[in-house]
């Protein structure tokens, strides 16, 4: 599947979480998100990621890191899919974001998020 199936809206930030990015499948065929790259620009560490009501990824990571998710499928019938959020270990309030999406045949799809 190509990275262009898979689109992705902006969210808000509150002190330690990034809310409401919401991805979307746009193709004809599901899309299968393998891991997730976050980036931002402080010290802090992100613990927990969340999509659609599951907990897919939780830990400690620094900004960067390539995080192997549990697998999360993103059907073409779906619609918008909430990323429910990005909880970090500080505030990441203010903070750019710059996240990947790497799906299981290897194809990206990237957005950048200026809070």
């Amino acid at each position: 599947m190509c990275s262009s199936d898979l689109t992705l809206a902006t969210g808000a930030g509150v002190l330690n979480e990034l809310q409401g990015v919401q991805v979307q499948n746009t193709g004809g065929s599901d899309i299968t998100i393998d891991r997730v790259t976050v980036q931002w620009e402080n010290a802090t560490m992100i613990e927990e990621i969340q999509i659609g009501g599951t907990i897919v990824w939780s830990g400690s990571a620094p900004s960067g890191t390539e995080l192997d998710i549990t697998d999360y499928v993103v059907t073409s019938a779906a619609g918008v899919t909430s990323v429910d959020h990005f909880r970090f270990d500080g505030t990441v309030s203010g903070s750019d974001f710059i996240i990947t999406f790497t799906m299981t045949d290897g194809s990206t799809s990237h957005t950048l998020i200026d809070l």
